[in-house]
């Protein structure tokens, strides 16, 4: 799994002023996630059934509703935690995931989500399929981002994105 340090703001539903804040522990491993606070509460996410929608350790229902370069927000129906990531942690740390071949973060939150649905947002972000392949009941998938020109290797088993890693440039035909 990816952990990271970060600063977490834990705010009440309605609430606009800056709530408690601190540092905190968050990590993500084929779309589950876990924000280790320091006030000792730990908040274990698993995927739902769509993109940014997540189930809490008590069942409660989450929103990821925005995610930038260095912050992610997650809402429940009593509260958010806005997650900010030290610098660093972006592009330049994540450039290392890439060549060990490690999930891009703009597409961690795609583990775990229904393949047909996240096939358009992949689309939105700029990702165009290139080939793919079938062995035994998994399938794999190569999208080129057309801005970027990364490319990356989707492996779908059961109708669910299982990884998505980075992979070298001549697998979507570059």
């Amino acid at each position: 799994a990816d952990t990271a340090a970060a600063t977490c703001e834990v705010r009440k539903e309605g609430e606009t002023k800056q709530g408690a804040s601190g540092a905190c522990d968050f990590s993500q491993r084929q779309g589950y996630i876990s924000i280790n606070l320091r006030n000792g509460d730990n908040i274990e996410l698993r995927p739902a059934d769509k993109p940014n929608h997540f189930k809490d350790q008590k069942g409660n229902k989450v929103v990821r509703t925005s995610t930038g370069a260095n912050t992610q927000e997650y809402k429940w129906d009593h509260r958010k935690i806005i997650v900010t990531f030290a610098a660093g942690h972006g592009a330049q740390a994540h450039s290392q995931n890439y060549a060990s071949g490690g999930t891009p973060p703009d597409l961690q939150d795609l583990v775990g989500a229904k393949g047909g649905q996240a096939e358009g947002e992949l689309q939105r972000r700029g990702y165009e399929y290139r080939t793919g392949s079938t062995s035994g009941h998994e399938k794999y998938g190569y999208w080129l981002n057309r801005s970027s020109g990364r490319c990356v290797q989707i492996v779908t088993a059961e109708g669910r994105y299982q990884s998505i890693v980075n992979s070298s440039s001549h697998n979507c035909n570059r």
